[in-house]
């Protein structure tokens, strides 16, 4: 029988065949051991499928029509094994060690549900780009399966900002997690992708922070409650910290 995984790794796919070997390579070159890997493909009509088997024979792969990133998401969760999840987009990659330093500060920080380290944008354009900084993405962390059961799954009826949408969750719940100061995540800026070039006016994250508005005013009689910056600073968001913050 084989063991039981530590890790299991969710990649939603759509049409993603041309940024697959990096993305996929970056996950083996972890080296973590009893390491899942989950692909769910959203009704891709490239050749995403053949690439993932040529590439990852060893991933969990499974086909369903197309219900966006968060719905993928899910799907992944709901098969996953392992005590511990990690989450990477098709067109973003790891550093190597990343899953190292990620599991090493939940396996020291017993009291936090997850650990994000510092995203590190690139561009393929050359554009100028922010030093890493903690962002509120979700490849850049690792999760034990209980903050789930706390916060929620992802909401599929959010397409732009469905992870944003999430960590304002984690806030609201007073999630305990810690940052690193290690970049985890490789973030690619493309002509293409779905919110590349778009202004928070253009998105559905006015929406979402509605909604957290509204939860908050119902909550506390009429009056929403504050919401800390997702970071280990409430006066620098590029901070990071070993910080309870659900304290």
């Amino acid at each position: 029988m084989n063991e039981s995984p530590r890790v299991s790794v969710i990649m939603p796919v759509y049409n993603g065949a041309a940024y697959l070997p990096v993305s996929l390579g970056s996950i083996q070159r972890q080296n973590q051991p009893g390491l899942e890997l989950i692909v769910i493909d959203d009704g891709s009509t490239d050749d995403s499928a053949a690439v993932i088997r040529q590439v990852a024979p060893e991933a969990s792969y499974h086909y369903q029509q197309n219900a966006g990133c968060s719905a993928a998401r899910n799907a992944g969760l709901a098969r996953a094994r392992a005590p511990l999840v990690a989450f990477l987009d098709m067109d973003d990659d790891w550093p190597d060690g990343a899953l190292h330093f990620l599991v090493g500060a939940l396996q020291e920080h017993r009291h936090a549900l997850f650990v994000l380290g510092r995203t590190r944008f690139l561009s393929r354009t050359n554009e100028p780009m922010p030093e890493p900084w903690i962002a509120t993405n979700l490849g850049a962390g690792l999760y034990r399966r209980e903050v789930f059961d706390q916060v929620g799954t992802f909401n599929p009826a959010r397409t732009l900002s469905d992870d944003i949408e999430w960590f304002i969750r984690v806030r609201e719940k007073k999630v305990p997690y810690v940052t690193i100061e290690q970049p985890t995540l490789n973030y690619w800026r493309r002509p293409g992708s779905m919110t590349h070039g778009l202004t928070w006016g253009k998105t559905d994250l006015m929406s979402t922070i509605r909604a957290s508005l509204d939860r908050r005013r119902q909550a506390g009689g009429g009056k929403a409650a504050e919401l800390n910056l997702l970071s280990g600073s409430k006066s620098d968001p590029r901070a990071t910290g070993e910080v309870q913050h659900g304290a």
